[in-house]
């Protein structure tokens, strides 16, 4: 519950900004206070504007709270009914909304409808549409489409479009020294007979440190992903049990359900044996992580 001792209740600002500093800080506070901060704003959702409801919706994600799925329906409702939603507010919690319920398809099953109506909305003035929101609507296509098989959310039209759109964004980007140092240790194992760095993928929608490619024991071959997650991926407050941010998390799923391979590499296992150049540590690092994602998915399909 949330409690104050003022006679002014805290407002659905003040609430938006709170969580927003938290995601930004990347420090998880309890799931069950923000999602009593999120009920607060929705039995106060008159007041809200619309920069606050997907600011909401947004930190939730990020946080890895999933507030109750009526919570998030009302608020999607209002969205669209508030004045001036804007394209921005309207991709960004469409985006957060499949992120937070990219596990539960019954959830995202009763949001559809919903959901539908706002892309609609949205792309009537799809020329409005910034690279960052193009790739916000392509990201919730893909959880809806391809994680729960739930069927489009754009149509073939559009997703090209966004994609055309969305690649600007990552047309300049500066290589991390992290995801080369992998890149360059994979490249020296026989497992993998291809390696490349900073690959694009999903309709250029995000890029990959190292994407490479290996035959299985049964003769199909496997794209697999390396990703550094670096101390940026993972909440600041959590060191004795890391958790990887929302952002992260989500684009770990979104790979999967395109039929790769992720395994990723912590920062602080890699740190000791890079320094010392122990190569043959790092590959030992990069097997466990291969054989961890191929008993993951054997687990799950059995």
């Amino acid at each position: 519950m949330i409690h104050h001792h003022d006679t002014k209740p805290p407002s659905v600002q003040t609430i938006a900004n709170a969580l927003h500093g938290c995601s930004l800080a990347r420090v998880r506070p309890p799931p069950s206070v923000v999602i009593d901060m999120v009920r607060w704003c929705v039995a106060h959702i008159d007041t809200c504007k619309r920069k606050e409801l997907s600011s909401l919706m947004l930190s939730c994600s990020q946080l890895r709270v999933t507030p109750p799925v009526e919570d998030v329906e009302l608020l999607l409702q209002a969205l669209r009914h508030t004045p001036q939603s804007g394209e921005q507010a309207v991709s960004s919690s469409l985006y957060a909304t499949a992120s937070m319920f990219k596990d539960n398809a019954d959830a995202l099953r009763r949001l559809k409808p919903l959901v539908l109506q706002l892309v609609e909305d949205t792309t009537m003035t799809r020329h409005m549409l910034t690279a960052k929101q193009c790739n916000q609507l392509l990201i919730a296509h893909h959880v809806y489409n391809d994680v729960q098989h739930l069927g489009p959310l754009l149509s073939e039209d559009l997703v090209m479009y966004c994609a055309a759109i969305g690649q600007h964004q990552l047309a300049v980007f500066q290589p991390r020294n992290f995801g080369r140092d992998v890149a360059e240790v994979a490249q020296g194992m026989e497992l993998f007979s291809h390696v490349e760095h900073e690959v694009h993928v999903l309709e250029g929608i995000t890029a990959v440190d190292v994407l490479c490619t290996m035959e299985g024991d049964d003769g199909v071959q496997h794209h697999v992903v390396l990703e550094a997650d670096g101390p940026l991926h993972f909440f600041s407050n959590l060191q004795e049990e890391p958790m990887v941010d929302g952002r992260t998390d989500l684009k770990h799923t979104l790979l999967r359900a395109v039929g790769h391979k992720v395994v990723p590499v912590h920062w602080k296992e890699w740190d000791g044996p890079w320094k010392s150049r122990d190569v043959e540590a790092l590959q030992g690092l990069i097997k466990r992580g291969l054989e961890a994602e191929f008993h993951r998915n054997c687990v799950k399909h059995s």
